[in-house]
C-alpha cells in the first residue's frame, strides 16, 4: 500500500511490518515540521481529508490490520498510540489539579483517570520483552491477557467520555477506538492461532488443544453481532472478514474434534440429549460450507440467515462438545 502525504509520495508500504515505526515517525515528522495539520493522506488510493492526530490512529490501525500482529514493530506502534492516548489523559488530570478546568469536569476527571489506568495496563501487558517470545510469537495464554486488558480498557475509555467538554470526548472516543481496534486484533491472532495448533496437534495433544479451543469460541457470539450489524449498515466487506476469522477458526476446531472422534472412536449423545457428536459436526461441516458459498457469491441475505437460524444456535453447541470430548480424552487416561 502506497502512502502519500499532502501530494508526496513516501519511501514506506503499509504492506512491511518492519516500517511500521517508520511510517508513523514521518507522520509525527509531517506535523512537528511544517507546524500544520496534514491536508490530505492516500493510502492505497483511498484519500483522507484533514485527518486530525487521532483520527491518523485510527486510520493506520484500520489499514495495518493485514500485518503480522506478532511482529515486534507492530506492538511497537500499537504502543505509541495508547501512550499518545496516555500522555493527553495525564495533562489532563494535570490541569484538573491545578484548577485550570472548571468544577464540573472533575468526574470526566476521575473517569479518564480510571481508563489512563486500564491503558496502562494494556501498555504493560504489550512490553513484553523479544526475547521472552518464541520463535517471534507472543504465547497463547499472553495473547488472551492483552485482549481481556484491551476490551476493558476500551470499555472504561468510552465510560470515561460523558462530559460537554468536546476535546475530552474526542479524545477518550479515540483511546476507546484505539484500544477495541487492538482487541479485535488480538482476538483474530487468538482465532489463528487455534487453527494453526490443530493443523499441528497430534493425538496426544488433542486433550490440551480442545481446552485451548473453548476460549476463542466465548468470542463468536461478539463476532456473530458485530457481523450482522455491519450488514445491516452495509458494511460487507467488514462482516465477511469477521466471518473469515471465524470460519477459519471453526474450521480447525472442526478438524481437531474430528481427530478425536477417529482416535478414540466418539459415539455418543450430548448430556442434554441432543444429537450425537457426529450429526453435530457434521451439521457444522454443512453449515461452514454455505457459509463459504454465500461469502463467495457475495449472498448477504443467505449471510444474514446464517449468522441468525444456524451459527448462533450451533456454536453453543460445539462448545458443550469441545468440553466434553475433552473430559473424554481426559478420564480414558491416553
Amino acid at each position: 500500500m502506497n502512502l502519500f502525504i499532502n501530494g508526496e509520495k513516501t519511501s514506506f508500504t503499509l504492506q512491511d511490518e518492519k516500517n511500521a515505526r517508520q511510517i508513523a515517525d514521518a507522520i509525527a515528522d509531517w506535523l512537528r515540521t511544517r507546524g500544520r495539520i496534514i491536508d490530505y493522506i492516500i493510502i492505497d488510493g483511498r484519500e483522507y481529508s484533514q485527518p486530525s492526530s487521532s483520527e491518523l490512529e485510527k486510520i493506520f490501525l484500520q489499514n495495518i490490520q493485514n500485518m503480522d500482529f506478532y511482529s515486534l514493530p507492530f506492538r511497537q506502534f500499537a504502543l505509541r498510540c495508547l501512550t499518545d492516548v496516555k500522555n493527553y489523559m495525564d495533562k489532563f488530570i494535570l490541569s484538573c489539579r491545578s484548577g485550570n478546568i472548571k468544577r464540573e469536569f472533575d468526574n470526566a476527571a476521575e473517569g479518564i483517570r480510571w481508563a489512563g489506568k486500564m491503558i496502562s495496563e494494556a501498555l504493560s501487558a504489550l512490553s513484553i520483552r523479544p526475547e521472552t517470545i518464541p520463535a517471534g510469537k507472543i504465547p497463547l495464554a499472553e495473547q488472551m491477557k492483552i485482549c481481556e486488558i484491551a476490551v476493558h480498557a476500551a470499555r472504561q475509555a468510552g465510560a470515561a467520555a460523558e462530559p460537554a467538554d468536546m476535546e475530552i470526548k474526542k479524545i477518550s472516543d479515540s483511546a476507546a477506538e484505539i484500544v477495541l481496534s487492538l482487541g479485535k486484533l488480538l482476538r483474530n491472532a487468538r482465532l489463528k492461532a487455534i487453527e494453526e495448533t490443530f493443523s499441528l496437534a497430534e493425538t496426544s495433544g488433542l486433550e490440551e488443544a480442545l481446552r485451548q479451543a473453548v476460549l476463542p469460541l466465548e468470542d463468536a457470539a461478539e463476532m456473530l453481532k458485530e457481523a450482522a450489524a455491519n450488514l445491516q449498515k452495509g458494511h460487507d466487506l467488514e462482516a465477511m472478514q469477521t466471518l473469515r476469522d471465524l470460519a477459519g477458526a471453526l474450521g480447525g476446531i472442526l478438524h481437531g474434534a474430528h481427530s478425536a472422534r477417529k482416535a478414540y472412536g466418539l459415539d455418543f449423545s450430548m448430556p442434554d440429549g441432543g444429537d450425537n457428536i457426529d450429526e453435530t459436526l457434521q451439521a457444522l461441516t454443512n453449515i461452514l460450507r454455505e457459509l463459504l458459498s454465500a461469502m463467495e457469491n457475495s449472498d448477504y441475505v443467505l449471510l444474514g440467515d446464517l449468522i441468525e437460524y444456524e451459527l448462533a444456535v450451533i456454536i453453543p453447541r460445539l462448545k458443550t462438545i469441545i468440553v466434553s470430548i475433552a473430559d473424554f480424552i481426559l478420564h480414558t487416561g491416553q
